[in-house]
């Protein structure tokens, strides 16, 4: 199995692949996403993300890695220490290597709604069946995540538009 991870500190879209599929995407809540501690707060993600179950050896994590940009989508690079954190906090959870990727090296510098809609138009059916949508301002994280398993798999360029 394949568990793709866009990461947050209230929150993470995680994504399931079995093979090239997709099998279920979802949102995860911090169950302690009001605490004061970052670092608490990160192992608690990390936590109810595998919801006590450990993947398997034979499983691969995928993880999005913070990038601090500059100009107009700059963001306070403060902000993405806490990302590292549950970056961290999963990665020493899951006991092996993952596999990280930029955000710019897999969407590239696509508008958000657009590489929504690409990610989208990448996705069989059943495969868009099986995912769980959060509340509207927090499905960008569902969709980065299953964006980063396409990615991931070969099934996703973020240069290239799609057509249904």
């Amino acid at each position: 199995m394949i568990i793709t991870i866009d990461p947050g500190i209230n929150g993470c879209g995680v994504a399931y692949f079995v093979g090239q599929k997709l099998i279920q995407a979802l949102y995860v809540k911090n169950p302690a996403a009001k605490h004061a501690d970052p670092g608490f707060r990160a192992f608690s993600m990390a936590r109810a993300v595998f919801t006590g179950d450990i993947p398997a050896a034979n499983d691969t994590l995928v993880l999005e890695y913070p990038q601090i940009y500059r100009g107009p989508r700059a963001n306070n690079p403060n902000n993405l220490l806490t990302l590292a954190l549950v970056d961290g906090a999963l990665m020493g959870l899951f006991r092996q290597e993952a596999i990280l990727y930029l955000p710019h090296a897999w969407k590239g510098s696509v508008d958000p709604d657009e590489c929504v809609k690409r990610v989208k138009a990448r996705l069989s059916a059943v495969e868009t069946a099986c995912v769980v949508l959060p509340a509207k301002s927090l499905a960008h994280n569902l969709w980065d995540a299953v964006g980063i398993g396409l990615f991931h798999l070969g099934r996703f360029n973020p240069r290239r538009v799609y057509e249904r």
